[in-house]
Formats: C-alpha cells, structure tokens, sequence
C-alpha cells in the first residue's frame, strides 16, 4: 500500500533530525575510505555515501539538503584523491533523481520495498560512476571493484535501513 507521508518543511523538523541526517552523511563519507579487515570487505568498502542518501531522501528529502550532500561529497573527494568534484556531481545527480523517485512513488515503511528499490539506485550509481570515471583520462577504472563495491552496498542495505530506521524512531520519540 503506497502512503505518502507528507514531508515536513526543514525549519518544522526537530533540530535532533535537522542535523542527525547531514552529520551521518559526513561519517559515512569518510567510513567509506576505511579498509575493513574482512575478506570480502577489503577489496571494496561499501559505499556507504549513497545507502544513507537514499534512506533520508525517501525518508524526509528536507532533512538532508543539497548542501550537506555536497559538502560530504568534497569530504569523500578529498580522501580519495580523485578528480576534485567528481564525487559531488555524481552524489548531487544522485539526490536528484532520489528526490524524483519519492515524489513519484511516495514512502513506503517496509524494508523489503526500499531494499528492491536499493538495487536500482545501486545499478543506477554503479553506471554513473563508471561513466564518469571512465571519462577521465588520468584515472584507471577497474570495473569489477567498483562492481563489487555496489553489490555489497546493495546485499548490506537492508541492515542499514533496520539500523537507521530504529535512529529515526528513537529521534522522533525524544523530540
């Protein structure tokens, strides 16, 4: 059953769920850079940038502004030393469409929902950041590993959906 919860004007949010979004964006960015010492996982980190945008862009698009998207994804440029921007503009495309995406479909409260929705904007991510990368002539794209990052972001969505999900409940119950 397709709800639309009506989004709520930034200014109206909690302060608590004005800032929890953008801060979690900003970590996550720099989380993505750290090797985890586990055999899948150090090859390819997920790319946790795009799981938390696509949660709180379905969630509340007002509670994550273009702003913070693109400040994290500097953040992310910086420690990847990649071409400066590139990040950004991907992130920023990626918003976008997200915020199109909920407008057409509205929000659903299931995990199973977004987490098929996940693999389209995983899908959907993995091409733009191939053709980007692909674009630049002083960088050597190796596809499988941004293939495997993508695939592990999309099998790990569903536990960060239940995690953020119980952050958001615990935030909007305090407030």
């Amino acid at each position: 059953m397709r709800s639309r919860s009506r989004t709520i004007p930034f200014h109206l949010l909690p302060l608590s769920l004005r800032i929890v979004p953008s801060f979690l964006l900003a970590v996550s960015s720099v989380l993505s850079m750290v090797r985890i010492p586990v055999p899948i996982l150090d090859v390819a980190t997920p790319f946790f940038p795009v799981m938390i945008l696509y949660f709180f862009t379905l969630w509340q698009p007002r509670s994550l502004p273009y702003g913070s998207v693109f400040v994290a994804a500097i953040i992310y440029d910086a420690f990847q030393m990649s071409l400066f921007g590139s990040y950004a503009l991907i992130l920023m495309i990626m918003r976008a469409l997200l915020g199109t995406v909920r407008a057409r479909l509205g929000y659903r409260d299931s995990t199973l929902y977004h987490s098929l929705i996940f693999i389209g904007v995983g899908c959907t991510f993995f091409i733009l950041e191939w053709l980007w990368l692909a674009l630049q002539p002083s960088t050597n794209v190796i596809v499988s590993t941004l293939l495997v990052r993508n695939l592990i972001s999309i099998a790990l969505y569903p536990l960060l959906h239940m995690i953020l999900s119980s952050i958001v409940i615990a935030l909007q119950t305090r407030s």
